[in-house]
């Protein structure tokens, strides 16, 4: 279903191209200049790593050397795309196999990439102390145009994770069906990031939606193309607040992006209210949007308290609660954050895929216990009605299985603790796919919940 290694990738290609711009480290760098041209090829990519690995050992430190390995796992699927497409494969009509995540890759760091290579022809990291950092890049392979943004690295960042408020803001989903909410509510620092207005007027969805339409627009060819946003923490709120507007531009009239958008967000937090669900929700049942998100289990980066900090401020303070009450007479139900996407939930080699808290199929291959923390109304109406339609449609419930403490751990949110669980798991899920998920699976649910209206 799903391969990743974009993370040490990203972060470490952030920290090489803050070496090149910096006029004491540039000197010790080797084609620095290169470093910071785009486009940027996969084959330059590999050489630049390679030029510069011990430079990148003195200044950044050991954890990169992760990033290499990185590099040539991406290196080693493409290669495998590509002779399955050669004509002298023979394998044009064949169904693409990712190779899978614990392969061995050979030792030598010098690799050959085929002239068709992946480019990123983008990285916005101007100002990466203060800003989200994103790369917009094309696999002509796979005629996929791919948008990543950078998880939590900076001060700022954090900051901006800490900011546990509601911004309401105009739902794009609106234009498309004036049954949904005219307003969604968005986590407050991940708004300012991508949605808040600069300078220049302009935000940062403007900014990068103008580079991936320029690459649809680009030549005839990549009409037939399908845009991806993937990111992984920070990085992963990011990419589905993202998807949003991007599914919605093109599910509109004059949308310059081909239907469905696909979201792959790794340890993501929630992203926005109930009418933010809603708006998502209809737009995967459309067909415009189809959302991946990836948790580990015990990752408490995906589990953190859904209420805003004003209800919990409303929680401990009568008088606050009061003066909220008096505001908004509804105010208590709208202030929490609400996941979206189908859920993969990982463990060591376990897996669960449920979507808006129904269980879907398992390692278990029983129905499981509905997901509490991914309930909430697609319609943003009472709750209490959702859970009876959830305990309808789940026959059987067994117990918690994937671990015996749910106490749970920073270390199961980074980089390398995915990548060993997606490794753990890769035979059951390599022959999955999203869009068939939601045909198959998803699209029942949908009905379900019509039904119960």
């Amino acid at each position: 279903m799903v391969k990743f290694s974009f993370t040490d990738y990203f972060i470490s290609l952030a920290d090489l191209r803050s070496l090149a711009k910096d006029a004491k480290s540039k000197s010790k760098l080797k084609s620095a200049e290169k470093i910071l041209d785009m486009p940027f090829s996969l084959r330059s990519c590999l050489q630049v790593f390679d030029d510069n690995y011990d430079v990148m050992m003195e200044c950044l430190g050991e954890e990169h050397i992760n990033t290499l390995n990185s590099l040539k796992l991406i290196h080693a699927r493409f290669q495998r795309h590509h002779e399955l497409i050669s004509p002298a494969s023979g394998s044009a009509s064949k169904r693409f196999n990712f190779v899978p995540i614990t392969s061995v890759i050979p030792s030598s760091r010098h690799l050959e990439v085929e002239p068709m290579s992946p480019m990123l022809t983008y990285f916005g990291d101007e100002n990466s102390d203060i800003d989200l950092v994103y790369a917009v890049g094309i696999d002509q392979l796979r005629k996929r145009v791919t948008v990543a943004f950078r998880g939590s690295v900076t001060s700022t960042d954090f900051q901006k994770d800490a900011m546990m408020l509601l911004n309401q803001e105009p739902n794009p989903v609106n234009d498309i069906d004036y049954n949904q909410r005219k307003e969604i509510g968005i986590h407050r620092g991940f708004y300012e990031y991508l949605l808040k207005p600069k300078g220049n007027g302009m935000n940062k969805y403007q900014e990068i939606i103008g580079r991936v339409e320029s690459l649809f627009l680009e030549c005839e060819r990549h009409t037939n193309y399908k845009l991806y946003v993937t990111g992984h923490s920070l990085g992963g709120a990011l990419a589905t607040l993202f998807s949003l507007h991007a599914a919605a531009s093109a599910g509109s009239r004059n949308g310059k992006i081909p239907s469905p958008v696909s979201c792959i967000s790794v340890a993501s937090p929630r992203v926005g209210d109930r009418a933010f669900q809603a708006a998502f929700c209809r737009l995967e049942e459309l067909g415009h949007l189809r959302h991946l998100r990836i948790a580990n289990d015990r990752d408490p980066v995906t589990t953190l308290l859904p209420s805003t900090h004003k209800k919990l401020v409303a929680n401990v303070s009568p008088m606050c609660y009061l003066f909220f009450k008096f505001k908004d007479n509804k105010f208590e139900e709208k202030e929490y954050f609400c996941h979206t996407g189908v859920k993969l939930r990982l463990a060591k080699q376990k897996w669960e895929l449920s979507f808006l808290g129904i269980p879907m199929m398992s390692s278990e291959r029983v129905e499981a216990v509905a997901d509490d923390e991914n309930i909430a109304s697609c319609d943003s109406g009472s709750s209490t009605n959702l859970r009876s339609w959830i305990s309808k449609s789940i026959k059987s419930k067994t117990q918690d299985s994937f671990s015996s403490s749910r106490i749970p751990s920073v270390a199961f949110h980074f980089g390398n603790a995915y990548s060993e669980n997606l490794g753990s798991v890769k035979n059951d899920l390599q022959d999955l796919s999203l869009n068939d998920l939601y045909k198959e699976k998803a699209v029942s649910i949908f009905l379900d919940k019509t039904l119960d209206r």
